[in-house]
């Protein structure tokens, strides 16, 4: 069995068409406020039954399967939340300025370490604010097993095909990677988002697609990549480790298949 099969329902006692229970199983929990259309669907479902060797698994549909992780489509439109790694990270320098105004005294200005040190703050304050402005298109809820998508949330209406599909295929690899809590660990999500970038740029090179299926054109593989470099945050980096790996750094993947390895 697998993600995709055809369900029944109870009160007919009736076997549903394998198209209706794919779309079945993607309106879980969803009101009328959200729809997908046809082509949305079909993008999702091929990218999921695409042959894909990774990790032990041979397609996104066998590792959700048997990870019992279940897709949701959510008319809600929840904002992000900033990693408190950022703000500890913005308050590392605020705290270092003050220290190096108290020692330098008025002329601390023009002192290289003072500069340096307010440098550092700017970048964090850009980091801290970019991850906040970013739009939740999807996340993985590890307790419920549940990846869940934002359609409401997408900033281009134009692309929604393309930030559903990739946004799937990315909060799949943090499915796959099933970490313990970030709030735990507040310096992970700095580290696992690029991962999860890398794995979606990969996925989307790699995954043998059936004749007519259209999650792996070329077109799709740009987008993503290009909107994978675009971002302010260290979600960019993830276009790095694939550039990387397509210059022969086979360790990159290696690496990728296994961070899934609990903390503890």
């Amino acid at each position: 069995m697998s993600l995709w099969t055809d369900i029944e329902i109870r009160s007919a006692g009736d076997t549903v068409r394998k198209e209706d229970a794919n779309w079945e199983r993607l309106r879980f929990g969803v009101d009328e406020s959200v729809k997908l259309l046809d082509p949305e669907i079909v993008t999702i479902i091929d990218a999921a039954l695409a042959s894909f060797t990774f990790g032990g698994f041979t397609s996104l549909d066998d590792m959700l399967f048997k990870l019992g992780v279940k897709l949701v489509i959510s008319p809600d439109t929840p904002k992000r939340i900033v990693p408190d790694s950022l703000p500890e990270w913005v308050l590392y320098w605020k705290n270092e300025l003050e220290r190096l105004e108290s020692l330098l005294g008025k002329d601390c200005a023009s002192n290289t370490l003072y500069k340096d040190a307010l440098k550092e703050l700017e970048k964090a304050e850009k980091e801290r604010d970019a991850w906040a402005a970013m739009a939740l298109l999807g996340r993985y809820d590890r307790f419920s097993k549940e990846i869940i998508l934002y359609p409401n949330n997408i900033p281009s209406p134009d692309q929604r095909k393309e930030y559903l599909v990739t946004t799937f295929i990315h909060e799949a690899m943090h499915a796959y990677f099933d970490r313990h809590p970030h709030e735990l660990f507040p310096y992970v999500a700095t580290v696992e988002e690029p991962l999860a970038e890398f794995g979606m740029l990969l996925y989307l090179k790699e995954a043998k697609k059936e004749e007519n299926a259209h999650f792996a054109d070329d077109a799709l593989r740009k987008w993503a990549y290009d909107n994978v470099v675009s971002k302010k945050t260290c979600y960019r980096y993830g276009a790095a480790l694939m550039d990387r790996y397509e210059k022969g750094d086979s360790q990159i993947r290696q690496d990728l298949e296994s961070y899934k390895r609990k903390l503890f």
